[in-house]
């Protein structure tokens, strides 16, 4: 299978002692790190295994219209 590269815009914002990050055009991905470097890792995995169960369950990764 050939691999994809795929561009998301992400948001990152201070929440309490951390940072709380999330994909606006991927519902239900965010996460949470104590520092921004941390936040962006953690939501490059929580892409990468939100896109690897869409494929997994045969559902299109983007919709274009």
């Amino acid at each position: 299978m050939k691999d994809s590269v795929y561009t998301f815009r992400i948001i990152v914002e201070p929440d309490g002692k951390g940072y709380h990050g999330f994909v606006p055009t991927l519902k239900g991905v965010h996460t949470y790190g104590k520092t921004v470097a941390e936040t962006k890792l953690n939501l490059n995995e929580a892409i990468r295994c939100h896109l690897q169960g869409l494929l997994k369950d045969g559902v299109a990764v983007l919709k274009f219209a």
